[in-house]
C-alpha cells in the first residue's frame, strides 16, 4: 500500500516481493515475449524473487496510473470540501484564489510524497516545484460561464518523478 500523505512514500511495482506468490522459471526469450505484450511476471534473480516490470496492458507503468488516480481524487475532495463548507465561493478572483489554494495543497503533497519532481516541461519551461498552476482572471472569463456559474480557468501542469528501473554505469580501471 501507499501512504500518499507521507514523504517520499510513492512506490513503483518493479522489484517488489510477493510473499506467497510462486514464480515460474522463464528463459530470457520467454520473458522478452511477456515484456512485448506488457505482461508482468515474478522473476528470480539470484535468490531474490520480485515483480517485474510493473506495467499495465497499455504499456504505462502502474505507479503512474495509481498516482494520477490518487491526485485526481485528492483534488476533487479538496474542491468539494471548499464548495460544501463555504457559504459561497465567489465567481471572482477571490473565489478562484480559494480554489487555487486547495489545488496547490494537493500538488504540494504530490511533490512531498515523491509523485512530482522539479524538471523541465516539454515546452522547455523549468518548474522548480515540479508543477505550475494557471489561473484565468475573472476579467477573461466568458460571460456565458459566469451566467451558468461555471469556471474553467483553473489548470495545472505537473511533472511526474517517475522511477528508476535500471541503470548503466560505466567506468575505467587503470593501472
Amino acid at each position: 500500500t501507499v501512504n500518499f500523505d507521507g514523504v517520499n512514500s510513492t512506490i513503483t511495482m518493479k522489484f517488489k516481493k510477493g510473499p506467497g506468490i510462486a514464480s515460474e522459471e522463464l528463459t530470457e526469450s520467454q520473458k522478452a515475449v511477456l515484456d512485448s505484450r506488457n505482461t508482468n511476471a515474478f522473476v528470480n534473480v539470484g535468490a531474490t524473487y520480485f515483480f517485474a516490470e510493473g506495467v499495465l496492458t497499455d504499456g504505462n507503468f502502474f505507479d503512474r496510473k495509481h498516482n494520477i488516480d490518487w491526485l485526481t481524487n485528492y483534488i476533487n475532495s479538496e474542491v468539494a470540501d471548499l464548495m460544501f463548507n463555504s457559504p459561497k465561493v465567489e465567481h471572482a478572483d477571490t473565489g478562484y484564489a480559494k480554489a487555487e489554494q486547495r489545488l496547490r495543497k494537493a500538488l504540494d503533497q504530490a511533490r512531498r510524497n515523491g509523485m512530482a519532481a522539479p524538471g523541465t516541461t516539454s515546452d522547455g519551461e523549468f518548474l522548480p516545484t515540479g508543477y505550475k498552476i494557471i489561473v484565468t482572471p475573472e476579467s477573461q472569463v466568458p460571460s456565458a460561464d459566469k451566467t451558468s456559474r461555471d469556471y474553467r480557468g483553473l489548470s495545472f501542469v505537473i511533472l511526474g518523478a517517475g522511477a528508476l528501473h535500471g541503470m548503466e554505469i560505466s567506468g575505467t580501471y587503470e593501472v
